[in-house]
């Protein structure tokens, strides 16, 4: 009998290199496993034990034939028959024939035994791979598999002279593949949680509103700094104050309210600087506003007034001279511009005055000696 025996064997293509590796060795113990079922050690033993399981079967064949011809269509019960009428052959002493015999049996024995574990052997390698002929083509072509990927190996760039564990190395690399496939997953649900807010968003767009909150902080820190400056202003008035004889600033608020009067076109006459009722404007009428209801160039304004009051008064009889730095840089109108040039100009009739800008239409406007400072 002939047995069919087949393998299949699934074929996979190299990705990179660790899995051209990893493939590989899988690939060479699939071939060697299957060899061991064969009980061979390499494919050319099987390819071997394959040639002459073929040849032991075409002389069966050939045995099989020759008795086919010498029996000539007669039974094995018709040659019982002549058996019986052939005079039997002379009697061997019964001891040594009894000893052949023994041995005869014993041999035939061995014989059954191989033959039912080939048998055997057979019947699972049939049941396994089908065919002998594909089992031998198949374990051919795991080998040239086998050396198409040592070749591929030796074409793949070597890994980082710092790598010494492969197997590390891929499974290290395997993880940060997928920690990289989930910060992509979290960046497409952010950039869809983006998406939503967007459209639940008022008509001005992100860019516009961060405009408008970058000019809005500006405004605030501006604001800010003033608030401190006036603070502190108000601060310091009050430690003089503290330190002074109530009836001698009596000048300096009559001069706070000339440049009061001044600097805002007779619009406002004075600035209450009490303790009870701190930085409210005296209006013409007598009206008092807060300091948090007047706009940002009255503040100035009186800002620029208190300090030329305090220098008229402290510098009152003695040789001293003003530094400003930028007293128009903050008034949001030509006309408060003008005002405060004419009150500066006539406060440099008296003493020396010092104007520090970096707009050139602020110094045209103060006019006077003019140097020019550039980096």
């Amino acid at each position: 009998m002939i047995t069919q025996i087949a393998l299949t064997i699934k074929e996979e293509k190299p990705s990179n290199e660790g899995g051209t590796q990893e493939k590989a060795g899988r690939t060479r113990q699939e071939l060697e496993e299957t060899l061991t079922r064969l009980g061979v050690k390499d494919l050319s033993t099987a390819q071997e034990a394959h040639q002459a399981y073929s040849e032991q079967v075409n002389k069966i064949k050939a045995l099989e034939a020759d008795l086919a011809e010498i029996l000539e269509g007669q039974t094995f019960e018709e040659l019982q028959a002549i058996d019986q009428q052939v005079p039997a052959p002379p009697r061997r002493a019964s001891a040594a024939a009894a000893l052949e015999l023994g041995e005869l049996r014993q041999k035939i024995a061995e014989a059954d035994r191989k033959i039912s574990a080939q048998r055997e052997q057979l019947a699972a390698w049939q049941e396994a791979f089908q065919s002998l002929d594909d089992l031998l083509e198949k374990l051919g072509e795991v080998h040239a598999e086998v050396k198409k990927a040592e070749a591929e190996l030796e074409t793949l760039q070597p890994l980082p002279p710092e790598v010494s564990d492969v197997e590390a190395f891929i499974s290290e690399f395997e993880a940060q593949e997928e920690l990289l496939a989930q910060k992509d997953k979290e960046w497409q649900d952010l950039l869809v949680e983006r998406a939503e807010l967007q459209g639940r968003a008022p008509g001005s767009s992100v860019e516009d509103i961060s405009v408008q909150l970058r000019e809005a902080e500006r405004v605030f820190e501006e604001t800010r700094q003033t608030g401190e400056a006036l603070v502190q202003i108000q601060e310091a008035f009050a430690a003089v104050k503290a330190e002074m004889d109530g009836q001698t600033l009596t000048p300096w608020f009559a001069d706070l309210r000339q440049y009061v009067a001044a600097l805002t076109a007779g619009r406002y006459v004075n600035l209450n600087l009490s303790e009870r009722e701190p930085g409210e404007a005296v209006r013409h009428d007598g009206l008092q506003l807060p300091s948090l209801l007047l706009s940002a160039g009255a503040k100035v304004s009186f800002g620029l007034a208190v300090r030329l009051s305090m220098a008229a008064h402290f510098l009152r009889n003695l040789k001293g001279f003003l530094v400003l730095d930028d007293p128009l840089v903050d008034l949001d109108d030509a006309g408060r511009q003008q005002a405060a040039v004419r009150v500066i100009e006539d406060f440099a009739k008296e003493k020396q005055v010092i104007v520090l800008t970096c707009k050139e239409a602020h110094a045209d406007l103060l006019a006077g000696h003019r140097i020019n400072l550039h980096r």
